[in-house]
């Protein structure tokens, strides 16, 4: 595959809602989520990109967008830093061979401390490719549990 024409930058949520719906409709697929409980909060994200608490950004290949990456800031409450923590991050399945991935994860964390971000958190799904790439190259700090309420 040939990415020397990738272009990842800096978007905001309402070009990814608008040239990348299709994505999120994949992802929901891939996730096997409930369409209805996957779907994307339009509004609210809007809201905290006109905080400019997101850093949303697009890979495009040929102005053709084959994946995200959405990143929520906030300052944390009792270390006094500024965190960014993946919201979503998703390729194209057809574009996941080579470091595509990798570097959006680069560009990610690069966007982040130009926001002023202390500290990047990522999740990850257990036993996704993502968790095995994170774990490779990037410190454990913390393990998520959850209960569905």
């Amino acid at each position: 595959m040939d990415i020397s024409s990738l272009d990842i930058r800096s978007i905001s949520f309402l070009e990814l809602w608008s040239n990348g719906h299709y994505l999120f409709e994949d992802h929901c697929l891939e996730l096997e989520a409930n369409r209805e409980a996957f779907l994307p909060d339009k509004n609210r994200y809007l809201a905290l990109d006109d905080l400019d608490m997101l850093i949303v950004l697009g890979a495009y290949l040929d102005d053709h967008m084959i994946g995200y990456s959405v990143s929520v800031i906030y300052r944390h409450g009792h270390v006094r830093e500024i965190i960014a923590t993946n919201d979503s991050l998703y390729i194209d399945p057809n574009y996941r061979e080579g470091l595509l991935g990798w570097k959006l994860i680069l560009s990610t964390e690069k966007s982040a401390e130009e926001c002023g971000v202390h500290r990047m958190l990522w999740t990850a799904k257990c036993n996704s490719s993502l968790e095995f790439l994170l774990q490779k190259r990037r410190e454990h700090v913390s393990s998520v549990f959850c209960k569905e309420l």
